[in-house]
């Protein structure tokens, strides 16, 4: 009784289905920028189609990192355009490629993947993931002193990202304006009692409400990894989600891998679906599906008996239209 499915179309600067612009991703065929002689992405489209469910483009945006050993296909931005990558290291050593959001022609090569996808796949909607900088470390000097024009870094940081937002939903408004638009913050905004952490306003430089309170998202899908009874606490941040939802619609996500990273019982899954529900978010999402369908803990089970027993419609967005679906 799923209703809508986040497939990952764009990975890390390469594709799960056919572009003009980036290569295939290798997840298919086995090999980068190797076709795998048919179309993931359409194919989920007609099969989920078919069963009355909706599919969104899952497109992660600025982190690029092929995360393989081999090499990189020639047709990977990391190389058409390796003036726009900016090596970035985590705390941990690890040393990934970001597109640079502070490189004005970064926003534009985006926002033509986004024109590229909208017009050649019937996707109901796009959802972008890593949609914000690694963190404050981001090397970024150089674009600063280019294009700062004397705001304060964090400022400009968030306004890169902002820019590419806005220009994203006016394209797909201007090319299919039914199409739905989210994204997947981290699930912090900014720390609060009994929620406080990783912030992703201050942070990673993410203002995920203002693009709400621009009208230029339809939905958020918050990242609300973590359990309901320890700091940072999973009802409190749905709340503050909701309440900050300007109209639009909160799918908080839900940290389904857990079970096995972590070892949660399904019993805490399932709680938190009551709690999006008691805190009237408008659906919650699962992260990830492989920990539905393998039915880890006997979760798909208990969804499909208890939580899920019922199809469920689709929460109407009627700023985007004021047309009632037909009767059953």
């Amino acid at each position: 009784n799923f209703n809508t499915i986040y497939f990952q179309s764009r990975v890390r600067g390469d594709v799960n289905y056919n572009s003009s612009i980036e290569p295939w991703a290798r997840w298919f065929s086995g090999s980068s920028a190797q076709s795998p002689g048919w179309d993931p992405l359409d194919y989920v489209i007609e099969q989920a189609h078919t069963r009355g469910i909706e599919v969104h483009a899952w497109f992660v945006t600025y982190n690029v990192h092929s995360g393989n050993s081999s090499p990189v296909s020639a047709q990977h931005v990391a190389n058409q355009h390796s003036s726009w990558i900016t090596q970035w290291s985590s705390s941990g050593g690890t040393t990934l490629w970001w597109l640079n959001p502070g490189i004005p022609q970064v926003k534009d090569y985006l926002i033509s993947l986004v024109a590229e996808l909208i017009n050649n796949y019937e996707i109901d909607g796009i959802q972008f993931d890593y949609i914000r900088y690694p963190d404050d470390n981001f090397n970024d000097v150089a674009q600063y002193n280019t294009y700062g024009n004397g705001m304060p870094l964090a400022d400009w940081r968030r306004e890169n990202i902002n820019q590419f937002v806005r220009g994203a939903y006016d394209t797909i408004q201007q090319l299919k304006p039914d199409v739905k638009v989210g994204s997947a913050p981290i699930g912090i905004y900014q720390n609060i009692p009994n929620a406080s952490g990783w912030e992703g306003y201050s942070e990673i430089y993410q203002d995920s409400r203002q693009w709400m309170l621009e009208d230029k998202h339809d939905y958020l899908c918050p990242q609300i990894y973590w359990d309901i009874n320890t700091n940072p606490m999973f009802n409190v941040l749905v709340n503050d989600w909701v309440q900050n939802a300007n109209t639009r619609h909160i799918y908080p996500g839900i940290a389904a891998y857990r079970m096995l990273a972590n070892g949660w019982q399904s019993s805490e899954i399932l709680n938190q679906i009551d709690g999006t529900r008691s805190n009237l978010a408008n659906g919650q999402a699962m992260f990830s599906a492989y920990d539905i369908y393998s039915n880890t803990n006997s979760l798909m089970n208990q969804l499909k008996n208890t939580k899920y027993l019922y199809p469920a419609n689709i929460p109407s967005m009627n700023w985007k239209d004021s047309i009632p679906p037909n009767s059953p």
